[in-house]
């Protein structure tokens, strides 16, 4: 749950302002606070320009100290990040322009902090003063013009924060719970398989550095909740077609497979089918698990021939555990989608 919560929070960061807007929303705050002081009836007619730059300052303050801290305290932390996400951060953004971005806005908050209580014990001391007001209104004036300054440097870090708040905002979301991700060749039939065991609740998500989405379904086994993931246009081709910016947001996948199940058709080239399927237990650590589809369509001796040529193939891997099985399925069938999660569930 702590997870969901952390990344689903991720999704729906808040409004980050321009510098300028939150300059202009802080002084129009800040002159409505000191006019509204002035206006007291109660107070001495000596003190009310006094405590009215006194709630200029504090108002100013508390608008744009306590806006640019909510913002940091709002942006994921790089280090609580599961290890998918910051691997898709580090590609798409930086570590060190998150983190360096970040800070900027903390360095700014902690500047107006400072600088405000410092204007506030200068208007206490002059308050002893007669001809106090010229210099009330002049430490007033000097504490809008530093943080107008503060804001400004920081603008840069601004506008790239709200860069990074879409960036993160297009990332798919993906939860922590056991998560089978679903490979193979085009029309192989993957959303197939998905949809017979989600009822096609499926969620569409962009995934980084590819034209592609993925689709995102989720289904409850004897109590255990599964999430299964199609990859369509991702992991569908030799990883030799991709530039490097691409192959590394594909290896990130390998921190949310907890099995790859690579689906076999047995009316395509099964030399390349190989390839990709070897490629696959090559780069990525996640245990495999092989299926023929399509079954409803083959003879069973075509069926038996094409499995052992399979076994033949990768039996260096099934000696190592790396594939766990191979098993023959139709995935629009869902007794046969069932079989083969329990049968996953079960190494």
């Amino acid at each position: 749950m702590l997870f969901s919560a952390y990344i689903r929070k991720m999704f729906k960061l808040s409004y980050v302002p321009t510098s300028q807007e939150l300059i202009d929303k802080a002084f129009r705050r800040g002159s409505k606070r000191a006019k509204a002081m002035k206006a007291r009836k109660y107070l001495p007619r000596d003190q009310k320009l006094e405590k009215a730059e006194e709630s200029r300052i504090s108002s100013v303050k508390d608008i744009t100290s306590g806006t640019l801290r909510e913002i940091v305290r709002e942006f994921p932390s790089y280090e609580k990040l599961p290890g998918f996400y910051r691997r898709l951060l580090d590609l798409k953004i930086g570590k060190d322009d998150y983190k360096r971005t970040l800070a900027s806005l903390e360095w700014c908050s902690k500047q107006i902090d400072k600088l405000s209580k410092e204007s506030l014990q200068k208007l206490k001391n002059v308050a002893k003063e007669k001809k106090r007001h010229g210099e009330i209104r002049k430490i007033s004036k000097a504490f809008l013009g530093r943080v107008s300054s503060l804001l400004k440097r920081i603008s840069k870090d601004m506008e790239k924060l709200r860069e990074i708040k879409s960036l993160l905002e297009e990332f798919p979301y993906i939860s922590e719970d056991f998560t089978i991700v679903v490979a193979g060749y085009p029309n192989v039939g993957k959303s197939s398989f998905v949809r017979s065991l989600t009822k096609s609740k499926l969620e569409v998500a962009n995934y980084p550095f590819t034209t592609k989405q993925i689709l995102v379904g989720r289904a409850k086994l004897n109590s255990r909740k599964i999430q299964l993931i199609d990859t369509p246009g991702i992991l569908d081709r030799e990883m030799s077609r991709r530039n490097k910016i691409e192959l590394e947001a594909i290896l990130a996948i390998e921190e949310l497979a907890n099995v790859i199940l690579f689906l076999i058709d047995p009316f395509s080239s099964l030399d390349s089918q190989l390839n990709l399927l070897k490629e696959i237990l090559e780069n990525f650590s996640a245990r495999v698990g092989v299926a023929i589809n399509k079954i409803d369509l083959l003879q069973d001796s075509a069926i038996e021939d094409l499995k052992k040529k399979l076994e033949k193939e990768l039996k260096p891997y099934l000696a190592t555990k790396r594939v766990i099985f191979i098993e023959k399925i139709s995935a629009i069938r869902e007794e046969d989608a069932k079989n083969l999660i329990k049968k996953i569930l079960d190494f």
